[in-house]
């Protein structure tokens, strides 16, 4: 028995526009639908998919959204893919579609950038107030 994938996850707000997209076919599946989004805040400007389909499974169609946009779509998945998705600062990657039995899956998730690290503050005495001068 197939399960039907369905994972929401908000970790920030906004909106982002998707500016490109790559994907490359990989090895082979699993009993059960994986969908593995990068996890935590954005500390570059790319966001990698992970997607294995079922044994015995076809995907199809696969639509990758960034920003509200389609950014990448894929049919006849059958294999291990791995899509890496461009967001400029932050935004939502979702990752939708069914299989050819007509489950449906989707995930997304809402990524924002890291906060920097606090610069240490240096704890040092003032300096003690000039007087004097002039003359007498």
């Amino acid at each position: 028995m197939r399960r039907r994938a369905t994972i929401l996850l908000a970790l920030g707000s906004g909106l982002g526009i998707g500016l490109g997209a790559t994907a490359l076919a990989q090895g082979g599946g699993d009993t059960d639908l994986q969908i593995d989004l990068h996890r935590g805040c954005l500390t570059g400007t790319r966001v990698t998919i992970r997607i294995v389909p079922p044994s015995n499974a076809i995907l199809s169609p696969v639509h990758i959204r960034a920003g509200g946009r389609e950014v990448v779509h894929l049919t006849g998945v059958t294999q291990e893919a791995s899509v890496t998705v461009r967001l400029p600062h932050q935004g939502r990657v979702s990752v939708s579609g069914e299989t050819t039995g007509g489950e449906r899956f989707s995930v997304e998730r809402n990524y924002r950038r890291c906060t920097p690290a606090a610069t240490p503050q240096h704890d040092t005495a003032p300096s003690p107030p000039i007087t004097g001068g002039g003359e007498g």
